[in-house]
């Protein structure tokens, strides 16, 4: 049950930003695929994904609409998503991407093992 996450959607939703993901480092596995905007890293859109873990984030927990604390953030509607896939992204920073949008790897508990996204342009 995957959810494509657009700037556009989250505004029209009526999504309030909060504060952006801190920094922190990871690893990768290999592939499921994620497109993304040649013009921004935060204007990433979710294809769909095979089912993947449910986790639970922390109550502090903010998604963002691309792998980056600079990108639009919202708070999920859940402190149980459903984890897709994860991605380093050029900090490197592990992120995740979930059926609430991207996610920051230090507001989960613990790792998952689920394919990398990749991003294309």
């Amino acid at each position: 049950m995957a959810m494509a996450v657009a700037a556009g959607t989250l505004a029209a939703t009526g999504a309030a930003p909060v504060a952006a993901a801190p920094a922190r480092s990871g690893t990768q596995s290999s592939s499921t695929t994620v497109a993304a905007s040649a013009a921004s890293d935060c204007d990433v859109i979710g294809v769909p994904f095979e089912d993947g873990p449910i986790a639970e984030v922390a109550a502090n927990a903010v998604s963002h609409t691309g792998p980056y604390g600079k990108c639009y953030a919202y708070e999920p509607t859940s402190t149980y998503v459903q984890v897709h896939c994860r991605y380093n992204n050029r900090v490197p920073n592990l992120w995740y991407y979930t059926d609430h949008g991207w996610i920051y790897s230090g507001y989960f508990s613990r790792s998952y093992s689920v394919p990398t996204c990749s991003i294309s342009g």
